[in-house]
């Protein structure tokens, strides 16, 4: 997919940033949420995340439980709850409760078709970047963008600039909306 849709745009400067939904569907990491039953703590604890978020569904926060450990994510959860409450702290819940916390995507937070679907964090990130190099010679790597500033790469090439990348995803070039992207060339973001 790098070489047929990124190739002709690819040059000594150029990093290929690719979503890591399109890496965790084509690794075959999502869930059908009719498949998914919802534990007592998934639906306790999805009641208090934020309700723009992933896991304020049940269903994806059980996913994140079944990948990470229940008792992980519930104890992450008081952990983050009793932070935010005394020492106004936010966001330990996410840092705690394991990558998969943050990586998840809820139903209809994905490209089309697998948005009916929860899609799971990439596994593997920095062998599939290396893979990705290898078989086409770009620079690659994975990153999760948002339409809040948020940037977050999983794994990059050796030669990847990491806050050039950072700096010229900032924007979301690639869109959460109706543009999703999943593949975007950045220029001068190399050491």
């Amino acid at each position: 997919m790098v070489r047929r849709y990124a190739g002709p745009f690819l040059g000594p400067d150029t990093v290929v940033a690719i979503s890591e939904s399109a890496v965790a569907i084509v690794q075959r990491r999502y869930l059908n949420p009719d498949d998914i039953v919802p534990g007592l703590w998934a639906r306790v604890v999805a009641r208090f995340v934020d309700r723009t978020g992933s896991l304020s569904s049940p269903y994806a926060l059980q996913a994140v439980m079944s990948e990470e450990g229940t008792a992980r994510v519930t104890l992450a959860f008081l952990a983050g709850f009793f932070s935010r409450l005394f020492l106004r702290r936010r966001g330990d819940f996410y840092r705690l409760a394991g990558p998969q916390a943050a990586l998840v995507d809820d139903v209809t937070g994905t490209l089309p078709p697998f948005d009916k679907y929860i899609v799971l964090g990439p596994t593997r990130s920095q062998e599939e970047v290396d893979r990705i190099r290898r078989a086409t010679g770009a620079e690659t790597a994975i990153v999760d963008v948002n339409d809040l500033g948020g940037v977050h790469i999983l794994a990059a090439t050796d030669r990847v600039d990491t806050r050039a990348l950072t700096e010229a995803l900032r924007s979301n070039p690639a869109g959460n909306a109706d543009e999703q992207t999943p593949i975007v060339v950045v220029r001068g973001a190399t050491l």
